[in-house]
C-alpha cells in the first residue's frame, strides 16, 4: 500500500487520484481544508491497486471478509484504528462484487477501537456493489467487508482503486 498525506503535493497521477477522492469526500462531509490542516500529518489516503484475474483459483479470486484498519498501529500496539471512510473504485467491469455489511461495524473508542465484543447481529444488512468501470463506491471505514467471487456476474480481470 501507499500512502499521501492530506498536505502533501502529489507525486503521481495515482497520488493525485487518492488526494482529489480524499478531498471531494471530506468536502463532501463538510470539512474545510482548515478544518483537515488542524487534525494534523496524519491525516491523508492510503491507496493502492487491487488487482484479481480470472485465471487464478478461485480463493484467490475472493478477497476474504476484513474490516480495514492502520496495519502498523495494530501489529506495535494492538490499537485498531480504522479509516473515517473507505472508497472502491473499479477500473473494469468484471470479477466478484464488493458486498458491505452493516454490523458489525467496530466500536470506536478514545485509544482506537476494539474487536472485543463484536458477535452475530441478525438484523445486518448487506450491500453489493458489482463491479462497473469508472464506478466509485465510498462507505464507512468501520464497516466489514469482502470481495466473494461466488457472487460474481462476469468472468474477467477485476481491477481498482483502493
Amino acid at each position: 500500500t501507499f500512502w499521501v498525506s492530506a498536505e502533501s503535493k502529489p507525486k503521481t497521477l495515482l497520488e493525485r487520484f487518492a488526494l482529489a477522492t480524499f478531498w471531494s469526500h471530506m468536502e463532501a462531509a463538510g470539512y474545510s481544508r482548515e478544518d483537515v490542516a488542524r487534525w494534523g500529518p496524519q491525516v491523508g489516503a492510503e491507496w493502492w491497486v487491487q488487482r484479481r484475474e480470472a485465471n487464478q483459483p478461485v480463493a484467490q479470486q475472493s478477497i476474504a471478509w476484513h474490516f480495514d484498519q492502520d496495519q502498523i498501529l495494530y501489529g506495535k500496539y494492538g490499537m485498531l484504528v480504522n479509516p473515517y471512510l473507505a472508497t472502491v473504485t473499479y477500473l473494469s467491469s468484471s470479477g466478484a462484487p464488493t458486498v458491505c455489511l452493516s454490523q458489525p461495524t467496530v466500536p470506536q473508542a478514545s485509544d482506537g477501537s476494539s474487536l472485543e465484543g463484536l458477535g452475530p447481529d441478525t438484523s445486518a444488512k448487506a450491500y453489493i456493489s458489482y463491479p462497473a468501470a469508472g464506478k466509485h463506491l465510498a462507505f464507512d471505514g468501520r464497516l466489514l467487508h469482502g470481495c466473494p467471487c461466488a457472487l460474481k456476474h462476469h468472468e474477467g480481470e477485476r481491477l481498482s482503486l483502493l
